[in-house]
């Protein structure tokens, strides 16, 4: 007789995986419901370094990934299986003190698999309550993903994700005295090299491999650098985890930069390290100590000479100066003599950049003196790179950084004899640079993962036009209109997650662009026979997108926040 149905035991039925996996998946929906009913306190923060994160913090505590079955599906029909390891989502968490102290959507890529640096990306979907996910791969995490599409991970390195079924996971931990292994520095390392471009570090990058052969009898990097760029990496990384760890790598990064100091030891890489300190604190809203640590970099870059480091005869070659305020010898290489070439027009951008945004004094003169003077030649490609030095893309960010910044202090000056005089020059220079830029075409499809348009190009035409708004200024109304509207289509053309990827000083950029806006309104306002409504309504809409684009970009660089609040505010006021 066939009683099964009344056997609470049944070993003859054999259970497929569908129906196991759907049974886990009812068990860890009624475990998600016990969790959502605790109150609010129960979860606690992110651990702190050194602490027990088993004890201290829960599994839901950890960063929620959202997950889109509907969007994996395609990445699959078009990637292959690496589109499995491409999910994106945007978790919501707040950053520490030293980034910023809003909450922002972030996201964490490679969470199934190998950790790639260049694949962050920030797409404009909520997070969600969701489960810990404890697979090391695809099934084992399909067993813990959600009906409501969402699963949770820790955003660390894969090798320290939990590969159990258990319901708990053990964050890692690194004792800041102790050396830092080296899945961390690869990792932190791979992400600062994907964001490199927007803090305008293009020295050799090749003399961090440490399994290069080739590195074996060079001076290895000064851990004050290293530190730096581990300090962006985790600004970068988007990760509770590491935002607890930069306060450690920046502190780590100062009293390095003092040791070095005090034994005159691999000053350019201090330099370089300086830099990446100062555009740190720029982004965070810290300008005077981002001033302080641009300023120290601009002072130290004229002291070892590297602002005249004439070119021979013929374009062959870069001599440099013989006799210099700091001792430092010549360069033995040619990349090392490209290395310093690079880190001086990073100091130049970085001077350049953030002082003109912050309306404060430059640290780098170019004056007509001798000792003033800057005789370095544009930032030069490899031979390898069989590229045209005219259309290299760091000498066309230097060109137009330089001529963004004398149009800027142009427009605030009087218009006397003197100023007509640049005006002309800057006009002509600005003329040459124009002809010499590569369309910007905007979406380009051939590129799978963020960004999805040239950012560097993105940058350089809006340094342009941004210029070209300051030199036509009251003088030209017809060339002033069509750059604004310019800078407008290009903000258009940025997907959300591009902006990971945008230079931070573009916020001070679009700031000028809202001003002229604003300039408009109120010219518009006092129109003689009458406000003109149309007009008025037309520049409200592009201060909105402006403003939009603003906020996006600060959960990146809070930096770009506190523009959006300027702006905000002088709309009120010329609304009054």
């Amino acid at each position: 007789m066939n009683r099964s149905t009344e056997c609470e035991y049944d070993d003859a039925t054999v259970k497929s995986r569908t129906q196991k996996l759907l049974e886990k998946l009812s068990g860890l929906e009624n475990r998600l419901r016990e969790l959502e009913s605790e109150p609010q306190a129960s979860s606690s923060s992110a651990p702190s370094p050194g602490s027990d994160c088993s004890a201290s913090s829960p599994p839901h505590s950890l960063l929620a990934v959202s997950f889109s079955p509907a969007a994996a599906v395609g990445d699959m029909d078009t990637t292959g299986t690496a589109g499995m390891h491409s999910w994106t989502g945007a978790p919501s968490f707040s950053n520490s003190p030293s980034s910023s102290t809003s909450s922002v959507d972030l996201s964490f890529s490679g969470l199934l698999g190998e950790s790639r640096g260049s694949d962050y990306s920030w797409p404009p979907s909520a997070g969600s309550s969701s489960v810990a996910a404890s697979g090391s791969n695809f099934f084992d995490a399909l067993q813990n993903v959600n009906f409501d599409g969402t699963f949770e991970l820790g955003a660390l390195p894969p090798e320290f994700q939990s590969s159990s079924s258990s319901s708990t996971s053990t964050v890692p931990q690194w004792d800041p005295k102790t050396p830092l292994p080296n899945v961390h520095k690869t990792l932190l390392l791979d992400i600062f090299l994907s964001h490199r471009h927007q803090l305008w570090f293009e020295g050799d990058v090749t003399r961090f491999d440490e399994s290069s052969p080739g590195n074996l009898f060079l001076p290895e990097p000064h851990p004050a650098l290293l530190n730096a760029i581990y300090l962006l990496g985790c600004h970068f990384a988007r990760s509770p985890y590491y935002s607890e760890l930069e306060t450690t790598f920046f502190n780590k990064a100062l009293n390095e930069i003092t040791a070095a100091l005090d034994t005159s030891d691999r000053l350019v890489d201090i330099i370089e390290a300086s830099c990446l300190l100062a555009v740190y604190l720029y982004i965070n809203c810290r300008f005077l100590e981002g001033y302080c640590h641009a300023f120290s970099a601009a002072r130290l870059a004229v002291g070892l000479g590297l602002h005249q480091m004439s070119a021979q005869m013929g374009g062959e070659g870069v001599t440099h100066p013989q006799a210099t305020p700091i001792p430092i010898a010549p360069p033995r290489t040619r990349e090392e003599t490209r290395n310093r070439i690079s880190a001086f027009w990073q100091v130049f951008i970085v001077d350049r950049c953030w002082t003109i945004a912050n309306g404060l004094p430059l640290a780098l003169p170019d004056g007509d003196s001798n000792h003033a003077r800057i005789k370095t030649p544009w930032p030069m490609p490899m031979p390898q790179d069989n590229i045209e030095p005219a259309k290299y893309i760091p000498a066309l960010r230097a060109k137009a950084v330089a001529l963004l910044e004398r149009s800027g202090r142009l427009s605030n000056a009087n218009k006397d004899d003197d100023y007509w005089g640049q005006h002309s020059t800057a006009v002509l220079a600005l003329k040459r640079l124009s002809s010499s830029l590569p369309m910007f075409v905007g979406f380009e499809p051939w590129r799978i993962q963020a960004p999805f348009i040239d950012v560097d190009l993105f940058a350089i035409h809006t340094a342009a036009n941004v210029t070209i708004i300051h030199l036509y200024k009251d003088i030209n109304e017809e060339e002033t209109t069509k750059a604004m509207r310019t800078v407008l289509s290009l903000i258009r053309q940025l997907s959300d997650a591009d902006y990971e990827f945008l230079d931070p000083t573009l916020s001070a950029a679009w700031t000028c662009v809202a001003k002229a806006y604003m300039r408009t309104i109120s010219l518009a306002a006092e129109a003689p026979g009458g406000p003109d409504a149309y007009a008025i309504s037309v520049a409200e809409g592009e201060l909105d997108v402006i403003c939009n684009a603003m906020r996006v970009m600060s959960a990146f660089f809070p930096i770009a926040g506190e523009h959006a609040q300027k702006v905000e505010q002088e709309r009120q006021r010329i609304r009054r």
